[in-house]
């Protein structure tokens, strides 16, 4: 199923993925539910190879969870943004992809984690990556995007007695919390003081420069130049 334009916005579940080996993209549309009890989208964690697509400024909102996706399969977040009162996304199993200018967002007061075999676990996050009960394997892949929250990402394996692993891959993005754990081979976290941030980018990127020494960031190269130096 694709949804293209327009606006959805409803009191329970924006949307719910059910049974296994099934489709659904948003395509520049705007989804609302006003539920504290009912995600934006849902899908069961049972399922198989479904695939769920948000692109071209799509939005989910949601007084809950923005996106619960339990289930084996694909969540891709392109250039679209997901909050969510609770966690804006938590993913337990699949595949996850965030890319481009996509904002996750939290709106939470505070972080939380408890572990529950049947529903969400976490609170405080923009994309929370928790390993189900059910074996499979949960992997993130995130090349962009702005994660706010008490964490912007949050990892974790407490069904560990299970099969399964739990990996994540950041070459991109900028996020509330230091993400150097995952970082992908060959990026690194530049951290901004005056906002919290951490801001991933290539290890040999940098953005200044003062008497040949390269900085990774302008506050680090302006407090390293002198008078008369040129940043």
């Amino acid at each position: 199923l694709t949804v293209k334009n327009g606006t959805i916005k409803t009191s329970g579940y924006g949307a719910t993925v059910w049974g296994s080996n099934k489709t659904l993209i948003l395509d520049s549309v705007n989804l609302t539910s006003t539920s504290d009890d009912n995600f934006g989208i849902f899908t069961n964690g049972e399922t198989k190879a479904n695939t769920i697509t948000l692109l071209n400024n799509s939005s989910v909102t949601s007084e809950s969870t923005g996106i619960y996706f339990p289930g084996d399969g694909k969540l891709t977040v392109e250039n679209s943004n997901v909050t969510g009162a609770i966690s804006a996304i938590e993913a337990r199993a699949g595949v996850i992809d965030i890319s481009g200018s996509s904002v996750l967002e939290s709106t939470a007061d505070e972080f939380k984690f408890e572990n529950n075999n049947n529903g969400t676990t976490t609170t405080g996050a923009a994309l929370a990556a928790v390993k189900y009960t059910v074996g499979n394997n949960l992997t993130v892949n995130i090349s962009g995007g702005t994660f706010k929250g008490k964490k912007g990402l949050y990892v974790n394996d407490p069904n560990s007695d299970k099969d399964g692993i739990v990996t994540a891959a950041v070459s991109g993005g900028t996020f509330s919390n230091d993400v150097t754990e995952y970082l992908a081979e060959g990026y690194a976290a530049v951290h901004d003081e005056a906002d919290g941030t951490w801001t991933v980018i290539p290890e040999d990127k940098n953005v200044a420069e003062v008497n040949g020494n390269k900085y990774k960031t302008l506050a680090e190269a302006v407090e390293a130049a002198e008078t008369g130096d040129t940043v």
